[in-house]
C-alpha cells in the first residue's frame, strides 16, 4: 500500500489501541484491510472513533514492525501521552439524531440509551464518553440480557456467581463487562 497511515499506540494491559488521525483521508480499500486487521486479531475498529485495537499488549515498535510485515505504511504522529479519551470526545456522531455533533455534546440519556443497544462502535463511543464524563456508574441494570441461559432477565436479576464469572472473562470495555460491574455494584448496595 502507498497511503501512509497516521497512527499513535496505546498499549493497555491486554490490548494495543491503535488511534487513526487520517482515517477520513484513507481509502476504502485500505480501511477494510485495518478492519479485517484488527477483528483477525479479537480487536475491534471503530470508523466514527477513529481508532481500533487488537488483543495483544504491544509497543510501538512492535506495531510498527506487524503493521510494516502486512505491507502498511505507517507513521506515528503522536507521543502516546498525548492522545487522550478526550481526543475522542471531540469525533463526531455519524448517524441518528445528534448526526454532526461532537460525541462531548451529545445529552448523557442519549449517550446512556446507546448502551442499551448491541454491541457496535457507537456503544464504545457512548461508553467512552460517559467514563470520560464519569458516569459510567449510570448503567441502566434493568436492560435485560439478549442472548444464553438467562436471556430475558434484567441485568440487576442475575446471579452474583453468573455476575462475576463475566467480570473475569471479559475486558473492561466489553459491554458484558460494563453491565455486570453495575449489576455487582446495585446488589451489593441493596
Amino acid at each position: 500500500m502507498d497511503e501512509i497511515i497516521q497512527l499513535s499506540v496505546e498499549p493497555k494491559e491486554y490490548e494495543t489501541v491503535f488511534y487513526i488521525h487520517n482515517l477520513n483521508n484513507l481509502n476504502p480499500l485500505t480501511i477494510e484491510k485495518l478492519k479485517d486487521f484488527a477483528y483477525s486479531r479479537q480487536g475491534f475498529f471503530s470508523q466514527d472513533a477513529a481508532q481500533m485495537s487488537v488483543r495483544k499488549k504491544w509497543s510501538q515498535d512492535t506495531a510498527r514492525q506487524v503493521l510494516e510485515l502486512l505491507e502498511f505504511t505507517v507513521e506515528f504522529t503522536f507521543p502516546v501521552s498525548q492522545r487522550t479519551e478526550d481526543l475522542l470526545c471531540q469525533q463526531r456522531v455519524s448517524f441518528g439524531l445528534h448526526q454532526g455533533k461532537k460525541w462531548e455534546e451529545v445529552p448523557t440519556n442519549y449517550l446512556q440509551w446507546l448502551l442499551t443497544t448491541e454491541e457496535n462502535h457507537n456503544w464504545y463511543m457512548a461508553h467512552t464518553e460517559l467514563k470520560r464524563r464519569n458516569s459510567s456508574s449510570q448503567i441502566d441494570i434493568e436492560k435485560r440480557i439478549n442472548y444464553g441461559k438467562y436471556k430475558g432477565t434484567m441485568w440487576k436479576d442475575l446471579p452474583n456467581e453468573y455476575l462475576v464469572w463475566l467480570v473475569n472473562n471479559f475486558e473492561e470495555d466489553h459491554p458484558d463487562y460494563v453491565f455486570a460491574k453495575a449489576a455487582i455494584s446495585y446488589q451489593k448496595a441493596e
